[in-house]
């Protein structure tokens, strides 16, 4: 069920937060932090994957981390490329349970395309990526 946070009453509202507060085991005020975090930017996703193990292929991994919440939806995959990738963004991007508002992923092929970049578009969904030979802001 997507969350309608901003149509709620002042009742309803206070269940979200006691929700929050029940599921990461937040403080009243950290759970308050993150709801004006979130009206205040929105969610942003992390997205990364890993594959190869001795020069075989293996499987890959996609992790999408919600850095306000640290909700997370983890996916595997046979392969990356953009046939396997597409239905695994759209699953991602509909089994959050709040608005995504931006998308940020390492410099792969996989996310940058222009498939990809119409459905974030066509979703009204920022997408940003790590350039090439930085610093990655990923804590894995």
């Amino acid at each position: 069920m997507k969350h309608q946070y901003f149509q709620l009453g002042k009742a309803d509202r206070g269940t979200v937060t006691w929700y929050l507060r029940k599921v990461t085991g937040y403080f009243l005020t950290q759970a308050k932090r993150l709801i004006r975090q979130y009206i205040k930017t929105g969610v942003i996703i992390d997205s990364v994957h890993q594959g190869d193990q001795n020069k075989r292929k293996g499987v890959y991994q996609v992790n999408a981390v919600d850095e306000v919440t640290q909700f997370q939806i983890i996916v595997t995959l046979e392969r990356i490329s953009e046939g396997f990738m597409l239905p695994v963004l759209k699953q991602i991007l509909t089994a959050y349970p709040f608005k995504i508002k931006g998308f940020h992923t390492g410099n792969g092929s996989e996310y940058i395309n222009y498939t990809v970049a119409e459905l974030l578009e066509k979703l009204r969904i920022e997408f940003t990526n790590h350039a090439p030979g930085t610093v990655t802001t990923m804590a894995w």
